[in-house]
């Protein structure tokens, strides 16, 4: 019985070891870039400006703005930072699953 219960379960702890649940949009708003970076590791990617298409009002608030982009399991996790007091500062977020898009 042991043997069958533990060749059972191995397989879903397995599956399950590679799961990511995505934080809420706007987890990382305050947060500094290295918060950031010890939560969700060095991101893939980064550019210059917003992700998506955010209002031109919102956008011209925040014109010196910088994108992560954080590639995980399922999708990609877009994180927009912005110089504030001498430090990087989280002001956006937003999980996009595996074949969306904005």
């Amino acid at each position: 019985m042991r043997r069958g219960l533990l060749l059972f379960i191995l397989p879903v702890v397995a599956t399950c070891a590679s799961c990511y649940k995505p934080p809420s949009d706007n987890a990382f708003v305050g947060s500094t870039k290295e918060q950031i970076i010890a939560k969700l590791g060095n991101p893939t990617t980064q550019f210059n400006g917003h992700y998506g298409l955010p209002g031109l009002g919102w956008a011209n608030q925040h014109p010196n703005c910088v994108t992560l982009l954080c590639e995980k399991p399922g999708g990609t996790l877009y994180v927009t930072i912005e110089p504030k007091n001498g430090e990087w500062i989280g002001l956006r977020s937003q999980w996009l699953p595996e074949g969306g898009a904005f």
